[in-house]
């Protein structure tokens, strides 16, 4: 507790104590020939005083000054012994509690008034918190919009650029493919190779551009999925002839498991092709010289189609896993330089998963093997329909 005397020296309390002393002597003598023992009410008032300015300690220094000074004007100057002196311990203790009660009061008045000042100012400074955060949160909600208007107007340039972008691509690799069928036909041997490798830069640019173009699309809010019955057996068949030279290169042990009878599901054919083709290629590329298990089941009772893709790669670890479906982003930059990619593919066909009502998960260890699964509805009227 904050003391009020602490604005006063030591020298100025003593000096002001002993003002208030011969104040007090002064009254005795002059009133004392009229009011009698009554003047030594008075004492009260620079008791009081001394207590209430200066606090408790001060208040029973005065209370100490003014007793003996007391006794002595009254064995002194009013001829008074001391054992008529004794009679008078009750104004005694009125005074000691006046001068240290006083003090007392004071300092609990001034405390108030302190804490008072504190939380005031702790009020305004939290006010001025409010503020300045508000100004703060304004110009963050300001920089996010301006930020997502950016990304829309980005997502939605490039959508809208897919004619504009593939079209002379695909001309390149529709001239190379010409080009080369003639360097064939004339004996031109020596610039095969050349031809090829610019039929396969531009294949690989033409996949880059598409995996950009459909991110933006789902950004942008402008795919389109084209629904329709798919025999799941002719898709099956149809990815492992697409994706068996690939798992020769790395030599790769490739093995498809059915589950069941897979009849038909309702779905976007070209956009599940793209997810389990993706999913199947990074399997035969982050694999060598092991084995890669599709298994396919159907389950009717939970309107669902699961297609497992198991590897016993490179495997990935729990810090690589959060990094995997985000774009641009490989598990490790590492994987980059060692395989390439743009890291896009995942993302997409998480994206794509969920516009079609299913999803992926993924599980893996560190040169254990990766296992992603993909699990889409069936019938698309039973997942649209209200359940009750």
């Amino acid at each position: 507790m904050t003391k009020p005397s602490s604005r006063f020296s030591i020298r100025t309390r003593i000096l002001i104590v002993l003002g208030l002393t011969l104040i007090y002597i002064g009254l005795f003598v002059s009133l004392f020939p009229i009011t009698g023992d009554v003047v030594a009410a008075f004492g009260l008032l620079p008791l009081g005083f001394a207590g209430w300015f200066f606090g408790r300690r001060i208040g029973f220094f005065s209370y100490i000054v003014s007793f003996f000074v007391n006794m002595g004007l009254f064995v002194g100057f009013a001829g008074r012994s001391w054992t008529g002196i004794y009679t008078q311990w009750p104004g005694t203790v009125i005074s000691i509690i006046v001068a240290v009660g006083m003090g007392w009061i004071s300092e609990l008045v001034t405390a108030a008034r302190q804490r008072t000042a504190e939380l005031n100012a702790d009020r305004q400074r939290l006010r001025d918190e409010i503020e300045q955060r508000k100004v703060i949160e304004a110009a963050l909600e300001q920089a996010r919009d301006d930020a997502e208007a950016a990304n829309r107007a980005k997502s939605t340039f490039l959508a809208t650029m897919s004619h504009e972008l593939r079209t002379p691509l695909n001309a390149i690799l529709g001239y190379s493919e010409m080009i080369r069928e003639q360097a064939e036909h004339d004996g031109l041997h020596d610039y095969i190779p050349d031809l090829n490798r610019i039929h396969e830069s531009g294949t690989h640019l033409l996949a880059l551009i598409s995996d950009i173009l459909d991110l933006s699309k789902i950004e942008a809010g402008k795919i389109e999925l084209q629904y329709e019955p798919l025999n799941v057996e002719d898709l099956i068949k149809d990815l492992a002839t697409m994706v068996r030279p690939q798992m020769i290169v790395n030599h790769n042990n490739f093995q498809v498991e059915r589950i069941g009878t897979l009849g038909t599901i309702h779905t976007d054919l070209t956009r599940l092709r793209q997810i389990l083709l993706n999913i199947l290629q990074n399997a035969a590329k982050f694999t060598l010289r092991g084995d890669i298990h599709f298994r396919v089941e159907r389950d009717d009772d939970a309107n669902r189609m699961w297609f497992t893709v198991k590897d016993t790669g490179i495997g990935m670890s729990a810090e690589q896993i959060g990094r995997l479906f985000q774009p641009f982003m490989q598990a490790d930059s590492s994987t980059t330089r060692r395989f390439g990619g743009t890291g896009l593919g995942l993302t997409i066909a998480r994206h794509l998963c969920r516009l079609m009502g299913g999803d992926i998960s993924v599980q893996s260890e560190v040169d254990q093997g990766t296992t992603f699964t993909v699990q889409l509805p069936i019938e698309r009227q039973r997942l649209m329909s209200p359940r009750f």
